[in-house]
């Protein structure tokens, strides 16, 4: 698998991590979800939600960013790591969903610390935040970032086609 670089401008996405993703912030609604992403090269082809507790409601993105932290603590990032690993898929980054604002970025950092905390060979990994946006009358978007010298810089989503059939009607 080629190495991350910090300096990758674009990305694309599988269709199915979109739809899984979906299908966590449908489940989760009207509360936000959040979870891990793996990475195969430069696409986003694998998502994996952070289990929910019951007495969990987010409805913002500062909340759900530390919900995420505190989630990461309590899930086996290590069994996912390995899997995805013998898959050639790293875990390379979280996703939120939103409706329209972005996490602020040191509890973005808090998070990258709180999953190298959890799996110490990640630290290496330049980390991919990405957005699912929810309020978009029913057009998909989405927004990717990665933390460099303390600004957001934005990265180009592209959507990939993963083989699936796509509903006609």
């Amino acid at each position: 698998m080629q190495a991350a670089s910090k300096h990758i401008t674009s990305l694309s996405i599988a269709r199915h991590a979109v739809q899984f993703i979906l299908h966590s912030a449908m489940d989760a609604s009207p509360d936000r979800c959040c979870g891990i992403v793996g990475l195969n090269g430069t696409l986003i082809s694998r998502a994996v939600a952070l289990p929910n507790r019951a007495s969990d409601t987010i409805r913002d993105c500062e909340l759900a960013v530390h919900s995420g932290i505190e989630r990461s603590k309590n899930c086996d990032l290590q069994h996912i790591a390995d899997e995805w690993r013998d898959a050639d898929i790293s875990i390379s980054g979280t996703y939120f969903t939103g409706t329209g604002e972005v996490p602020d970025i040191s509890e973005l950092k808090k998070f990258e610390n709180a999953l190298t905390e959890k799996l110490p060979t990640l630290s290496s990994t330049p980390f991919t935040h990405l957005v699912l946006m929810l309020n978009t009358a029913g057009c998909l978007e989405a927004f990717a970032y990665r933390i460099d010298n303390g600004s957001l810089l934005p990265i180009t989503l592209v959507l990939e086609e993963d083989g699936q059939q796509q509903k006609n009607g």
